[in-house]
């Protein structure tokens, strides 16, 4: 089952909610839409994936990355689909701040 796109949620976060920016039946692109604590595994088994297989910050920039603007939710560009690694300040599976990440391995 695909997750809806433009789902916003704040199960498995503290503090933040989390919008789905694209998704269909193999990844689902998330995104923090504060500076939350995000449960990001936790997440991504709510949505049907079994794990994250990327993960990034946002530079505070909801379905986008730092000065490449906000792709917005729904979006079929690629502008905003940068992972840089960085998040984890708070220990993985959790992701903190202003963060996105990638599920995949579809359940």
């Amino acid at each position: 089952m695909t997750p809806n796109v433009c789902m916003t949620s704040s199960y498995g976060a503290n503090q933040g909610e989390w919008i789905v920016c694209r998704a269909d039946a193999n990844s689902a692109w998330i995104s923090g839409m504060n500076f939350g604590i995000y449960q990001s595994v936790q997440i991504c088994n709510y949505l049907g994936f079994a794990s994250v297989i990327a993960h990034g910050g946002t530079c505070g920039t909801v379905c986008g990355y730092c000065n490449n603007g906000g792709s917005g939710c729904g979006t079929t560009s690629n502008a905003g689909y940068v992972f840089d690694g960085t998040g984890l300040s708070c220990g993985f599976p959790n992701l903190c701040y202003t963060v996105h990440w990638l599920c995949g391995n579809p359940i």
